[in-house]
C-alpha cells in the first residue's frame, strides 16, 4: 500500500454487499455480509488472494463526500480518461478564463480509487494557470490522496491523462 498505514481504514468495514445465491428460482431476501477487497501481490488487480485494501482516510472521505462531482455546463475544456464500459472511465470538465481555470467539475465511472482521484484533481486544478495545471502528475494526486492501495495507482493516472487531455482540447481551441 502507498500512504500511511496509521490513517488507513478497512474499506470492507465500511460497507456491505450482497450477494445473490446461485440456482435460486425465486428471489430471496438478501442477507447483508461484508465486502472483502483483496488485491494481487503482483499489481495486477483485485484477486481472491487474502491481502485487504487499505484506503486512506483521505480517500475515503473524497469517495464518500466528493468535491466538484457533476457535470460543469459552461466548461471550455473537457478531457477523458478511460472507456465508458470497460473498468474506469473519468471526464474532467474545466471552466478556464484568462489562463486559469477557474472552476473544475468531475464524472467518474469506478472504485473509490478513480473517484477520490478525480475529486482530488479538481481541487488540485482550481485557481492554477494552464501551466501550473499542466504540471500535476499521477504522483501529485497520489500524495494528495495519501495514497492508494496496491493495484489502484492506475485510479490516479487516469484523473491525470483526463486533465491532460483537458489541458490539450483547451490549448489546441
Amino acid at each position: 500500500m502507498i500512504g500511511n498505514a496509521e490513517n488507513s481504514i478497512r474499506f470492507a468495514e465500511l460497507f456491505h454487499v450482497c450477494r445473490p445465491k446461485v440456482r435460486v428460482q425465486r428471489p430471496e431476501p438478501c442477507v447483508s455480509r461484508p465486502l472483502v477487497l483483496t488485491d494481487h501481490v503482483r499489481n495486477t488487480g483485485p484477486q481472491a488472494v487474502g491481502v485487504p485494501m487499505l484506503y486512506s482516510s483521505t480517500v475515503l472521505k473524497h469517495f464518500t463526500n466528493p468535491s466538484n462531482a457533476g457535470r460543469l455546463e459552461d466548461a471550455n475544456a473537457v478531457g477523458q480518461a478511460g472507456t465508458p464500459g470497460q473498468g474506469n472511465y473519468l471526464v474532467l470538465h474545466l471552466r478556464i478564463a484568462g489562463d486559469r481555470v477557474v472552476k473544475a467539475t468531475f464524472q467518474s465511472y469506478g472504485c473509490p480509487g478513480a473517484i477520490a482521484s478525480g475529486s482530488v484533481t479538481t481541487e488540485l486544478v482550481a485557481g492554477k494557470t494552464v501551466e501550473e495545471a499542466a504540471t500535476i502528475s499521477p504522483r501529485t494526486i497520489l500524495d494528495a490522496l495519501d495514497g492508494l492501495p496496491l493495484g489502484r495507482a492506475h485510479c490516479a493516472e487516469l484523473a491525470a491523462a483526463a486533465l491532460k487531455d483537458a489541458l490539450g482540447h483547451y490549448i489546441r481551441g
